[in-house]
């Protein structure tokens, strides 16, 4: 897409090349303070694995990565919208989803980006959209238009479906540790980070190169490994196809990428997801 396509009324995100000539948009508000949360945080209602502990799951045999149980088709493109916020949260869901060996179900994200973007294509907040997740839910793609952002554009078998897709037990997430662990227990997360120019290129180990910032965008995890030096390494699939990074993806850690957003917004895990009521019949 062209620059002048995207809307011109986004003051909270901002927008990039990614290097492979498309123009990408972030999304992910962030606040002046941290918003005050009443979740449970993975360190108090499960307490918190040892790195021993987490590098035993990772080393299961049976174990797949990430790329191998959700490869290229399940990278999703946000766009020329600020929805990344909501583009995360759907991924999340519907890898949860997997998980649980329910039928996969492509969530359409639009929805549940007009649910929190205040009538506006001006991004979101991270707890917004997960407050969203559980009280209203997403409906599957189809009824949803691509790129829509207001409410008014969202059909009645949208809003209909929407509460059959919601999220169960999340989380909150204020550490490397409880992420890796909420990971390594198969759980999914959402966490922000701050895009500038050098989130578009990846070293030779497929990670990111550092950024740091209060956190313009959003994004899920859904793997971790341990690198030669002991620190976790976190994988995750972009909202920008697959010209971004490795396939959609890049590898990110605790340091280089979440310890500055962390102070700004509110990480969470999603422990499951509700059964679906009707099973595979739309209403």
């Amino acid at each position: 897409m062209l620059e002048s396509e995207v809307p011109s009324d986004a003051p909270h995100d901002q927008i990039f090349d990614d290097g492979a000539g498309h123009f990408v948009r972030t999304g992910n508000i962030a606040p002046e303070t941290k918003p005050v949360t009443t979740m449970a945080t993975i360190a108090d209602k499960l307490g918190v694995l040892t790195r021993d502990g987490i590098e035993k799951i990772l080393a299961d045999p049976n174990r797949k990565t990430a790329r191998e149980r959700f490869p290229a088709s399940w990278i999703k493109n946000q766009g020329r919208r600020g929805s990344c916020n909501a583009y995360a949260a759907c991924a999340a869901t519907e890898r949860a989803r997997a998980v649980r060996r329910l039928p996969r179900v492509e969530l359409g994200p639009e929805f549940l980006y007009s649910q929190i973007n205040g009538g506006s294509d001006r991004g979101s907040m991270l707890d917004d959209g997960m407050r969203s997740m559980i009280t209203t839910g997403c409906p599957p793609k189809e009824f949803v238009t691509y790129e829509s952002y207001r409410k008014s554009q969202q059909s009645p078998e949208a809003y209909a479906n929407a509460s059959r897709f919601r999220i169960l037990e999340p989380y909150a997430l204020n550490s490397d540790e409880e992420l890796a662990t909420a990971i390594a227990l198969n759980f999914f997360c959402v966490v922000a980070v701050h895009v500038a120019n050098p989130w578009f290129k990846l070293d030779s180990n497929g990670v990111v190169m550092p950024t740091d910032g209060p956190g313009n965008h959003a994004i899920a995890v859904d793997d971790v490994r341990i690198n030669s030096r002991g620190e976790y390494e976190f994988d995750h699939p972009g909202s920008w196809a697959t010209t971004y990074g490795d396939q959609g993806r890049g590898w990110i850690t605790w340091n280089r990428h979440m310890r500055t957003t962390v102070r700004y917004h509110q990480f969470f895990a999603i422990r499951s997801t509700q059964d679906d009521p009707h099973g595979d019949t739309f209403v």
